[in-house]
């Protein structure tokens, strides 16, 4: 939750990618470049060694906040919604948070998952994700 304008917290060789889930989005201040974050469920990469502001459009927000080592691994984020197999890479991880109630993951658990419950799996698929709204799939390959 973004509750107030203000900075971000500075990270050296990480990359970040922020997806706003909630309200009406950022002015992100990157580097002295403003990027207009304001349409919902939009994945929006930026370095996380810049210095970097946030500017509150209207109000609060809620950001999924993916960050990774750009020299270590690299992330996919995307919004999906309906059924998808969460598929690992080879040597990677796949994380699905799901944004609304009622996920489902079918597989061996059949786990249910509710608004901004997760999943991470690494090696094996874990199943099928059938949601009635939407999820954000991370993949991060090179782990």
């Amino acid at each position: 939750d973004v509750t107030a304008d203000g900075p971000f917290s500075a990270f050296p060789g990480v990359e970040r990618v922020l997806t706003v889930v909630e309200g009406a989005g950022m002015d992100l201040v990157v580097g002295g470049e403003h990027h207009i974050v304001d349409e919902p469920l939009w994945p929006h990469g930026f370095p996380g060694d810049l210095p970097t502001e946030g500017f509150l459009l209207g109000g609060p927000v809620v950001n999924l906040n993916v960050m990774y080592r750009r020299a270590r691994t690299r992330a996919e984020t995307a919004v999906v919604c309906g059924t998808v197999r969460l598929l690992p890479p080879e040597g990677g991880a796949v994380l699905a948070v799901s944004l609304d109630d009622g996920a489902e993951l079918e597989g061996a658990d059949g786990v249910r998952l509710d608004r901004y419950d997760a999943v991470l799996a690494a090696g094996e698929s874990p199943g099928v994700l059938r949601m009635m709204g939407q999820a954000v799939v991370v993949t991060f390959s090179g782990v």
